[in-house]
């Protein structure tokens, strides 16, 4: 469930949305689908590098920041 509302907020809200990126990536990865997860982990970093409001937001939220 969790992984069909965080691709809702991608689909509905805003596809470039860092912290849904982030936590589909987790998703993935708990799954154990390391294409799925890379693949949503190189969104979230794009997103984080390009985006000095996500930027901001990930850090408050103690999320990892990609170098």
């Amino acid at each position: 469930r969790a992984l069909s509302n965080f691709s809702r907020i991608l689909d509905e809200v805003d596809a470039n949305h860092a912290v849904a990126c982030y936590c589909i990536s987790e998703i993935y990865r708990q799954l154990d689908d390391h294409e799925q997860q890379s693949h949503y982990w190189g969104i979230y970093s794009n997103i984080v590098q390009s985006s000095q409001k996500w930027r901001f937001n990930c850090e408050q939220l103690n999320l990892p920041i990609p170098s």
